[in-house]
């Protein structure tokens, strides 16, 4: 009788944890709370609180740094070529407040005039505005809100180019907006090569495949871009093994692969080289000269 108890508790152990992380993989994945940073002040570019309601009634919160100049309401007229004007999409990782993410890329990254930012918190995100996104974060929700946050910028800016760029999961949401949106480059910062194999990686002994309802699977998306595509990382990442970064360039071998040394996972952005390479990416898209160091 002992020993059918033991038996019975030795199966049990691993069922229960593997129950566990099915009840709490949410959590995991979208743990709601951000880094803490300071509101974009008022020194610096100008910015505006955006909000953006969903088809099914969720509130999004966001910042946006439009460009120096009027804005456009259309691309015609006048007989001169305007300057080319740009809109770069933050996507944050999934504990990073986009509103800090997007004042570094407005104010210290492209701070000249004709690129407008623009960042949106996740459902259910706080944001250094104060004023949190509401309802609950999904693949599938986040996936839809970016195509609204894309339409509603482009509807309102009309640029010449679009951008995105994304931080760890951000990577994620900005490849799936590149597959169902016509953008004129995509940048990664420190992507997995989805969250699926990351997770089989950690819990090797759970049907990951089977279990998971966010797998985040960018390697399945890449091969279907033909944008330009760079992705950015660094090899003592400490979170996403470096073997993520040879399975996304399987998956698209025309990538530019920039790595970072001296970085780790949570301080990639905050790199030396990371503003001139940023510059770089976005001038090859929009076919200007990328702006002096």
């Amino acid at each position: 009788m002992k020993i059918a108890l033991l038996l019975l508790a030795v199966l049990l152990v691993p069922v229960g944890f593997v129950v566990y992380l099915y009840l709490t993989q949410d959590g995991l994945i979208y743990p709601r709370i951000v880094n803490e940073v300071p509101p974009p002040g008022d020194a610096q570019a100008r910015f505006e609180a955006v909000r953006l309601s969903t088809p099914d009634g969720a509130e999004l919160s966001g910042v946006v740094f439009p460009p120096e100049g009027p804005e456009r309401p259309d691309r015609g007229g006048g007989s001169g070529s305007p300057p080319r004007t740009a809109l770069v999409l933050a996507f944050g990782g999934n504990a990073h407040d986009v509103v800090g993410f997007a004042t570094f890329l407005k104010n210290t990254v492209f701070p000249q005039p004709g690129v407008a930012v623009a960042g949106v918190s996740y459902r259910g995100y706080p944001n250094a505005l104060g004023r949190a996104s509401t309802g609950v974060p999904s693949e599938r929700a986040l996936k839809a809100d970016a195509l609204l946050v894309h339409d509603a910028m482009v509807e309102r800016f009309r640029p010449d180019a679009v951008v995105a760029i994304g931080y760890s999961l951000g990577s994620a949401v900005a490849t799936y907006l590149a597959s169902q949106r016509s953008l004129a480059g995509l940048v990664l910062v420190a992507p997995p090569a989805s969250i699926r194999r990351l997770a089989q990686e950690q819990y090797p002994f759970v049907p990951v495949t089977l279990l998971l309802k966010s797998p985040w699977a960018t390697e399945d998306i890449l091969p279907g871009l033909t944008l330009p595509v760079t992705v950015v990382y660094a090899p003592a990442d400490g979170l996403v093994p470096a073997a993520h970064i040879k399975v996304l360039r399987y998956a698209n071998p025309r990538m530019t692969v920039v790595a970072l040394e001296d970085a780790s996972h949570g301080t990639i952005l905050d790199h030396p080289r990371m503003p001139q390479v940023l510059r770089e990416r976005l001038a090859a898209a929009i076919g200007t000269p990328a702006p002096p160091r």
